[in-house]
């Protein structure tokens, strides 16, 4: 891709990333009251994977064309740029507070799911068995995650007063939504990914780095909009919910089309991504929230991270 065509779709990227997300918050939250289940449950699933679809786009493609480094670089790479990255920046913009069910059910998950991972670096490759272990999983938590929608269903006494005549509004919200985001981000990527080959940076690292934050951009603008917005449900459930997918659908898929071999840049990144969710649940725990200096300090993390990469 030229450089000359690269910076115009550079920002129509920005902005339809912007739009989408805007109209994927309101037309969740408004579906989410007419379904009768909470934004929670919407944010984990169908925000989640909605903004996911880069990120498997990218790894299946890539698995199929025998490009093990980046479908596993994006993925792991992508999960660590949620948490890090895209929490920290919402941090930062309006303290999030997260809401107890998310740290008692999905971080936890999250947390199994990352030492899960960690523990293919002793095989030293994600063979199509453990992909397979991967996929059984997901579709387990998934049904876990069914058999919780339909009892917030049945609890909510007030499913008939959320009705809304519009719901087929915001449903096209969302549909259009996850469309612009997808799409904005598939623009940035394209272009960032250009610059990176005309720079000579290596496969992996470009996958890990630069694909990686392309491919988060929208949940990115989601989490973002959401936090000025104040619906952290979606702005935290977006992340742990995309990182769940990420990883036991994508990999899973991935490594059952072609075996994924680990490399060092991968297997160091693998650890520090289960570091990472260790640490998250002590700073969620402490008033269920992560302050404005604990958003900075996943920042500064992030930026060590990226130079790591780079160093080693």
């Amino acid at each position: 891709m030229d450089t000359i065509i690269a910076v115009p779709l550079f920002i129509l990227g920005i902005a339809l990333l912007y739009k989408g997300a805007d109209f994927l918050v309101d037309g969740s939250a408004k579906t989410a009251l007419y379904l009768g289940v909470s934004k929670i449950t919407i944010a984990v699933t169908i925000i989640a994977y909605g903004t996911s679809a880069p990120e498997a786009g990218i790894s299946i493609i890539a698995a199929l064309q025998s490009q093990q480094g980046i479908s596993l670089g994006t993925i792991v790479g992508s999960c660590i740029t949620n948490f890090l990255l895209i929490l920290g920046l919402c941090s930062i913009i309006s303290s999030i507070k997260a809401h107890r069910r998310i740290i008692k059910r999905e971080m936890p998950m999250m947390l199994g799911v990352s030492a899960l991972l960690a523990a293919t670096i002793l095989v030293g490759r994600i063979t199509w068995f453990i992909g397979i272990i991967f996929l059984v999983s997901f579709v387990v938590y998934m049904i876990y995650i069914l058999k919780v929608a339909s009892k917030e269903r049945k609890n909510n006494i007030q499913l008939n007063l959320g009705r809304d005549n519009n719901i087929k509004k915001y449903i096209l919200f969302v549909i259009f939504g996850l469309l612009s985001v997808i799409i904005g981000a598939k623009l940035l990527v394209d272009s960032s990914v250009a610059i990176a080959h005309a720079l000579s940076v290596p496969t992996v690292v470009i996958a890990l780095s630069v694909v990686s934050i392309g491919t988060s951009l929208p949940e990115l603008a989601v989490s973002l909009l959401s936090a000025k917005k104040k619906e952290f449900e979606i702005s935290v459930g977006n992340v742990v919910g995309s990182n769940i997918f990420n990883i036991l659908f994508i990999i899973g898929l991935s490594s059952v089309i072609t075996p994924i071999q680990i490399d060092i840049k991968s297997m160091f990144s693998i650890l520090f991504l289960l570091v990472i969710s260790l640490i998250l649940i002590p700073i969620l725990y402490t008033g269920y929230k992560i302050s404005k200096i604990e958003g900075a300090l996943l920042l500064i993390l992030y930026v060590s991270y990226l130079s790591c990469l780079y160093i080693m």
